[in-house]
């Protein structure tokens, strides 16, 4: 439990601590543009997911998959295959390039929320499940480093 909550404070930190993340920028900015809520249910005032984001690099540093941490909604597994290919994931091959970063998963923190009206009967669901960590039931393992979390935030 311990563990699980210093990445939960590592995950969810603003601050980057000497990381050159300006490369993820074009990858972020589409991923941003392009995902859509369109399948929640957008009558959830109260609407909140986190889930992660994994992306494996190969040994030629291209992108060989992207997947959502087991712990998504349905609809946002299915939201993703929708756009993956419209994504910009040259970007993040040509940062692994530059870094040398070959046979590694990049994980993003991925958080959807609803901005509005307060609604005092909300809770948000817990920060961290088992599922949280989890890819096709599969722990993380492996090389892998986190990233800048990205979030977006939808106003009704």
């Amino acid at each position: 439990m311990r563990h699980q909550l210093l990445i939960l404070v590592l995950l969810l930190s603003t601050i980057g601590y000497g990381q050159d993340t300006s490369s993820f920028g074009p990858f972020i900015k589409s991923f941003e543009r392009i995902f859509s809520i369109k399948d929640a249910d957008q009558r959830d005032s109260c609407l909140t997911t986190y889930t992660l984001i994994k992306i494996d690099i190969d040994s030629n540093y291209a992108v060989s998959s992207i997947a959502l941490s087991d712990n998504a909604p349905d609809w946002q597994s299915k939201a993703l295959s929708t756009i993956e290919k419209k994504l910009d994931l040259k970007s993040l091959g040509t940062y692994a390039q530059k870094h040398g970063m070959k046979g590694v998963s990049l994980y993003f923190p991925f958080m959807i929320r609803r901005q509005g009206s307060v609604n005092r009967f909300c809770s948000n669901p817990p920060l961290i499940s088992n599922l949280f960590f989890r890819f096709n039931g599969q722990s993380i393992k492996g090389n892998c480093l986190f990233e800048d979390r990205i979030e977006l935030t939808y106003y009704y």
